[in-house]
């Protein structure tokens, strides 16, 4: 059964009661889910309205967070955080931006309770399988949704550097199948960024040594 506290949670219930409602003139949604070891992930939404909205940088930024129901998110244990700006062209620019551990609560984030991603087992390795329907749009709305942060094993979008997929105001199923992230994938960045202070110390320390030689 779907939990009814997140009802408003999904990207296209909010888009359907932001415009069907008349309430906010959405330009357009950029979505980034970057998926982490341990199951941790982070979802940003940048959210741009149309300089005719009516409406204050501080209103329409409330506004959002009153839409996704923040303190129910911050409740379950998801970090929620949020800043707007006016560009140069009066259009306003939200961003959201939510942190949590687990796909389930991600799947509550994204729709409200439905299986957008899960886990799975295929050709002897964990993976995610990725699947969402597009999510509505209402005029000349533009909307993108990115996977980021795993290996991208298959999918039916844009991919870029192998472990990033895009999708660009999709009219189909949003699919992908992309390797679970583990520690030994972060580990060669651990390695680097090791060895660059190691590399630090040691040219700090021979620089002393001759520095003290030639003092001696």
């Amino acid at each position: 059964m779907k939990n009814s506290k997140f009802a408003l949670l999904t990207l296209a219930g909010l888009l359907f009661v932001l415009l069907i409602g008349g309430c906010i003139p959405i330009e357009s949604v950029d979505t980034e889910i970057t998926l982490q070891t341990r199951e941790r992930w982070q979802m940003g939404l940048d959210i741009t309205v149309a300089p005719d909205s009516g409406m204050t940088v501080a209103q329409l930024e409330n506004e959002m967070l009153s839409q996704f129901n923040t303190q129910t998110l911050q409740s379950q244990g998801i970090q929620v955080n949020s800043s707007a700006e006016e560009d140069k062209d009066g259009r306003i620019i939200i961003q959201l931006i939510f942190e949590g551990q687990g796909l389930d609560l991600l799947n509550q984030t994204l729709s409200g309770g439905s299986t957008i991603l899960r886990e799975d087992r295929q050709g002897g390795r964990d993976v995610i399988v990725f699947e969402m329907a597009p999510v509505m749009q209402f005029g000349s709305m533009d909307f993108q949704l990115t996977l980021k942060g795993a290996r991208v094993i298959s999918s039916n979008g844009v991919e870029q550097g192998g472990n990033q997929v895009t999708w660009i105001n999709p009219t189909q199923s949003m699919q992908a199948v992309l390797a679970k992230p583990a520690l030994f994938d972060t580990l060669p960045v651990i390695l680097l960024i090791v060895g660059g202070i190691l590399a630090f110390v040691g040219l700090i320390g021979l620089l002393t040594t001759l520095g003290s030689r030639r003092v001696g």
